[in-house]
């Protein structure tokens, strides 16, 4: 979804409780080419994760429009949503 949808502006962070170590050993076994943040418990608390993974949209206003399961189709909508959004 990274290189899908960031031509039109989509920024992905991907926060992570592992410790940096491990997170960069994710991101080249996995080939992931977006920003990763290591020991970020306090991010998901701030945000309300309580289940992993889970994915947050967050519009152009700050406001979280979507939470929940990246697979799920509502989530696809919701970028697209806030991608067009003026």
């Amino acid at each position: 979804m990274a290189a899908k949808y960031s031509a039109k502006g989509l920024v992905v962070v991907g926060p992570s409780l592992d410790a940096k170590a491990i997170v960069e050993k994710f991101k080249e076994k996995h080939g992931v080419t977006y920003a990763m943040c290591a020991s970020s418990e306090p991010l998901a608390q701030k945000f309300g994760a309580s289940l992993y993974p889970v994915c947050f949209v967050v519009g152009k206003d700050g406001k979280i429009v979507y939470k929940g399961d990246v697979d799920e189709p509502g989530c696809k909508k919701a970028i697209e949503a806030a991608l067009d959004a003026k």
